[in-house]
């Protein structure tokens, strides 16, 4: 799989939350619903974090070892402390979020998929 587009906010048949992929060298555009469907993933869920007792700066409290609180400016993935959840987190930020940008910076939305990982 490669050339990966994910937009929560982007409408594919009038349907919130659109992914576009390459794969077998063809391209593929659906809503993220139906791409749940597909993988046998569950549907509800697929735009937001699901799980209630979900807060970003808590669970950035928890693995981080500097104390400090999240800053949207400053909170760099190199303050977390086990290097599998860092690692983690970067694969989210460059492979699920395709981000341009290689400040390390940890945005709030990239949190929840490793706060579902460890909390399963």
């Amino acid at each position: 799989m490669s050339s990966l587009v994910i937009d929560f906010r982007m409408r594919f048949d009038e349907v919130p939350g659109y992914i576009r992929f390459r794969l077998f060298n063809a391209t593929h555009e659906m809503h993220l619903i139906r791409f749940n469907e597909l993988l046998y993933l569950p549907a509800f869920g697929a735009l937001t974090p699901d799980n209630e007792d979900y807060t970003s700066r808590s669970f950035w409290h928890t693995i981080t070892c500097s104390g400090q609180p999240y800053e949207a400016q400053s909170s760099k993935d190199t303050l977390i402390c086990n290097p599998v959840v860092r690692y983690l987190q970067c694969l989210t930020a460059n492979h699920v979020f395709t981000r341009e940008d290689s400040q390390n910076g940890v945005r709030v939305g990239e949190l929840s998929i490793p706060w579902d990982a460890l909390n399963r």
